[in-house]
């Protein structure tokens, strides 16, 4: 799905993208958290439907549960103890550490799904293809490996079906079928780069072709993100988002400066939604006055 922030310039996407993974993965605040997870899940549905929302049950749920029932069995401290099970202490800290650490985690992965899906191959090579031509082309490489590996798994084939037999008979079979996308994989990666190299990809003094202008449109957009990021870093750097889970959870005094942290950084999170409705308006506007 083409949306209205997809069609931004890869420059500005890349900023946008790379600053809201980064301050999911550095700000424990759950209020932070909470924004970011719900909005990166909100946009990933939005742009996915049907396959976002079985990436979110399949595995951005149970990958939030697994965290949160891992970490109370294997880290026990904190200060408030719930109950005592098996002769360990259940405490209130290493529960709420543990949905911190999910959240954070599935969070990260959510947005880089929605990147995923938002800049193609393409926008990668035009980013860093003149500066680090390798670089972009092993990430390239990678972000196209995952949907590919998927749609391969899920063709059928004559003895490789794991949906059917026993269960010794299931995993021999799944065994078979990963050699087999591994041994695709490494034969797709020597194809692409032998074919690279024969066009002469990364060679000094190769011109390459810019598919992409930037206009003003994208630096309105551009100068918005970079200012709602620095106002994010500011407030956390002046503790609006420091938070401590171990051994007692603690947390800033909810005053006005973290109130306004927690706008922008919403604003930030939700700004592809804004952009959509923003142009879904003016067109809406236009057609109205033809």
């Amino acid at each position: 799905m083409r949306d209205a922030f997809s069609t931004l310039h890869p420059g500005v996407l890349m900023l946008y993208f790379a600053g809201v993974i980064v301050a999911s993965m550095f700000i424990m605040h759950p209020v932070c958290l909470a924004i970011s997870l719900l909005s990166a899940i909100a946009y990933a549905l939005y742009l996915g439907r049907r396959r976002a929302l079985r990436f979110v049950l399949t595995a951005a749920v149970p990958m939030l549960v697994l965290f949160a029932v891992l970490n109370p069995v294997v880290n026990h401290a904190g200060d408030t103890v719930l109950a005592t099970v098996l002769g360990a202490p259940l405490t209130l800290e290493s529960i709420a550490y543990g949905l911190a650490a999910g959240g954070m985690f599935v969070s990260v992965i959510t947005w880089f799904y929605c990147c995923n899906r938002v800049m193609a191959s393409d926008a990668v090579l035009y980013l860093f293809g003149g500066i680090a031509p390798s670089l972009a082309l092993l990430v390239t490489m990678v972000v196209r490996l995952v949907p590919h590996l998927g749609a391969r798994a899920h063709q059928r084939g004559v003895g490789c079906d794991v949906g059917e037999g026993t269960v010794v008979e299931r995993a021999r079979r799944g065994l078979k079928v990963i050699s087999i996308l591994t041994s695709w994989a490494l034969e797709s990666s020597v194809d692409a780069a032998d074919s690279m190299r024969s066009r002469g990809y990364g060679l000094p003094g190769r011109t390459r072709c810019a598919a992409y202008r930037f206009t003003v449109r994208d630096g309105v957009v551009a100068s918005l993100i970079a200012i709602a990021e620095a106002l994010v870093l500011a407030g956390s750097l002046a503790g609006a988002t420091a938070v401590s889970y171990l051994p007692a959870i603690a947390l800033p005094d909810a005053g006005a400066p973290e109130g306004f942290v927690y706008a922008v950084w919403g604003l930030l999170c939700l700004l592809p939604f804004a952009l959509d409705c923003w142009e879904g308006l003016a067109w809406a506007r236009s057609m109205s006055r033809a």
